[in-house]
């Protein structure tokens, strides 16, 4: 297996679907994406978050990739801290190579984490692990270290990458596994960010509020809702804020030769309804309003906060 390629993505919320009932549109539209991707990129290996229940995967799912590719690892029903959750997570792989591999054990939750860890392992050894780990802040980190510390002596080659939700200037550059290999923090290229949140200008007005709060030592004299309301249409235009971060990530066993893309972009249309598209992370004005923004991915508008993330990795 001298390379693999391997889709990473946070689908958000990519549920069964009622058997007796008609198809979503956010189904439809995801699993479009989805087949997009899989058709442009042909992965060798799909690892999708936020996807199907913990313990029931998506049997939808499975039906409609099953011509081109097989589920091989899913949560199971002691794979997350919280028993009911729709933040499932799924991982397939090709038909044609399918065989190939297998899901050597279960990894167990450790004491940092939100969601175990799945793997998958090669017939040549290699291992590759997925986490969602589903926190902010420094515990998604702790357990995404934990884990790869865990597996990491367990084979010559470990690929971890996920839905990390820690922006990676502020984790570590690499990560020392207990066999003496070092795991180094390899970034999607192209655009600089995997995730873009959309939030209403008043979030701005409630964190200028605060700031004001900060710089007063208590309150400016009004409530916060007095403050926003003299503040909403004068100091902050009603609309939009694109927020652009980079929480899809991976560590590769540093012997290993790597490259990745994400294809996101944004369509904002501003308050004097010109529109522009977004495809660089310094595109972004932060506390810049808009009237519209979408998110787009191949010439789609794309239901999910995250975009995929492709990895083509080379083994000596």
């Amino acid at each position: 297996m001298p390379t693999i390629t391997i889709m990473l993505w946070n689908t958000q919320h990519l549920n069964d679907q009622n058997q007796k009932l008609p198809m979503s549109e956010a189904y439809e539209e995801k699993l479009d994406a989805l087949v997009t991707a899989a058709c442009d990129f042909s992965p060798d290996i799909i690892a999708l978050f936020e996807v199907g229940t913990t313990a029931r995967p998506n049997n939808q799912l499975v039906k409609d990739l099953s011509g081109t590719y097989e589920l091989k690892a899913s949560l199971d029903q002691d794979g997350g801290k919280k028993k009911n959750t729709t933040l499932g997570a799924m991982v397939f792989v090709a038909n044609d190579i399918a065989g190939k591999f297998h899901e050597p054990y279960k990894v167990p939750l450790g004491s940092k984490g939100n969601r175990s860890t799945l793997l998958l392992q090669a017939e040549g050894g290699q291992l590759f692990a997925f986490c969602h780990a589903n926190a902010h802040g420094p515990t998604a980190f702790e357990q995404v270290t934990d884990d790869i510390r865990f597996v990491g002596g367990n084979a010559d080659l470990v690929f971890f990458g996920g839905d990390l939700n820690h922006q990676p200037g502020d984790s570590l550059a690499e990560v020392k596994v207990t066999n003496g290999n070092t795991m180094l923090r390899c970034l999607p290229g192209t655009c600089g960010f995997t995730h873009v949140s959309i939030r209403s200008s008043l979030s701005l007005a409630k964190a200028m509020y605060q700031e004001v709060c900060r710089n007063t030592g208590g309150t400016p004299g009004m409530s916060e809702s007095t403050f926003i309301n003299n503040c909403m249409g004068t100091d902050v235009a009603w609309g939009d804020l694109a927020i652009p971060s980079l929480l899809d990530y991976a560590f590769i066993a540093e012997k290993c030769r790597w490259k990745s893309a994400c294809e996101a972009s944004v369509q904002v249309t501003t308050l004097k309804f010109e529109n522009k598209q977004l495809d660089h992370v310094y595109y972004f004005q932060k506390d810049k309003v808009y009237s519209q923004v979408q998110r787009i991915y191949r010439g789609k508008k794309l239901r999910s906060d995250h975009f995929p993330v492709i990895y083509e990795i080379e083994y000596p």
